[in-house]
């Protein structure tokens, strides 16, 4: 089995921090872009981002593009 030589690990572990550093960084803004749109389709903002899910933000994605 080939092992990635310390140039290539180094390289991989180097994406994979940014990956991570972009993905938070998008969520947050995602989150608070989310947030605006509810408020100003006049429903209640959730407490915590766990509230946030794939079928609330899919009802409240629906809603905008239904005005």
């Amino acid at each position: 089995m080939n092992v990635p030589s310390p140039a290539v690990a180094d390289k991989i572990a180097y994406l994979l921090a940014t990956g991570i550093s972009m993905v938070e960084t998008v969520s947050f803004w995602l989150e608070c872009l989310m947030r605006k749109i509810m408020q100003a389709l006049g429903m209640r903002t959730p407490d915590s981002k766990e509230e946030l899910t794939e079928s609330l933000t899919r009802h409240v994605l629906r809603r905008l593009t239904a005005k």
